[in-house]
């Protein structure tokens, strides 16, 4: 930085060993007139090309140092296979955007996700395959094409601020006992709860989107023994309600979606003998559905 003769900045700029933080400099001129610049270092360029394959814990640490904030491939973390490599992701945490997929192997073997806090975009699916992973929490994430939940051991997945996903969701899993999406408002492909085999247990009790307005393929839960409640409080439009399934017994007692408008295809219950409480719209429906409702 130059400065004209007989003209001063503050602060100066010498005294500054941070420069990650913004700053706003004053000029003064030599005749009193004063004039402000906000100085921000930006990473905005700092992006890999192509996919990254991250498979144990020293690559991660030194793709971390490298201070990387965009992969405009995949993002794959650990291996399919193998010792449990990867204990801690916590060097990933300037990443802010994926371009395709977000991939969370077996051999990441943390119980809880201690990284990508900053991720904020995946153009791809988020795929959570690890069976030691316990709690997944995504706190900056606002928008992805999918999410697909395999793992086994998953307990709680959170995504305080995803707003939209551009695919589906699906969870196969036996114990995932919560799903916090608070604010997710559309989905443009399914929404599938299920286990990984007919007849494995399962620990979700209640389905809940709070904030939900729009799926535009099938909402469906099947295999879910121990499901007690469904609540979807804001959806006007779905493409097809599928609930339950031939030749499992179910505990589900009550089903409210009180706002719904739409229902392209079937609203279908099936197999739903301790159903007591359905919560529909007594008027508005637009659009032509069937309700399909068996014991057997």
């Amino acid at each position: 930085m130059t400065l004209s003769e007989n003209t001063s900045i503050k602060p100066d700029p010498a005294t500054i060993t941070d420069w990650s933080s913004e700053y706003v400099f004053v000029v003064t001129a030599f005749n009193g007139a004063t004039k402000s610049y906000t100085y921000t270092i930006s990473d905005a360029d700092n992006s890999v090309p192509g996919s990254v394959v991250l498979r144990t814990q020293a690559e991660v640490d030194a793709f971390g140092q490298s201070g990387t904030t965009t992969v405009e491939g995949n993002l794959i973390i650990g291996m399919a296979a193998g010792r449990d490599s990867i204990t801690s992701i916590a060097a990933l945490d300037k990443i802010k955007e994926v371009g395709y997929g977000v991939i969370i192997k077996s051999t990441y073997a943390n119980a809880t996700l201690d990284g990508l806090s900053s991720l904020t975009k995946v153009g791809g699916a988020l795929q959570i395959e690890t069976s030691r992973l316990l709690d997944a929490r995504f706190p900056a994430l606002a928008e992805a094409m999918g999410i697909e939940v395999t793992s086994t051991t998953l307990e709680k997945l959170s995504c305080p601020v995803l707003t939209g996903v551009s695919g589906g969701m699906t969870f196969s899993t036996t114990n995932l006992s919560e799903v916090d999406m608070p604010v997710l408002a559309t989905v443009n492909g399914n929404v599938s709860f299920t286990v990984p085999k007919q007849n494995d247990p399962s620990a979700l009790a209640r389905i809940a989107f709070p904030a939900l307005k729009q799926i535009d393929g099938t909402f469906a839960y099947s295999g879910i023994p121990d499901i007690e409640s469904i609540d979807l409080p804001e959806l006007v439009t779905c493409g097809t309600v599928n609930l339950g399934n031939p030749g499992t017994s179910k505990l589900l007692t009550s089903v409210s979606m009180p706002k719904l408008e739409e229902c392209k295809g079937e609203l279908r219950y099936h197999n739903l003998s301790e159903l007591q409480r359905v919560e529909l719209p007594r008027s508005n429906m637009r659009a032509a559905w069937s309700c399909i409702i068996a014991t057997t």
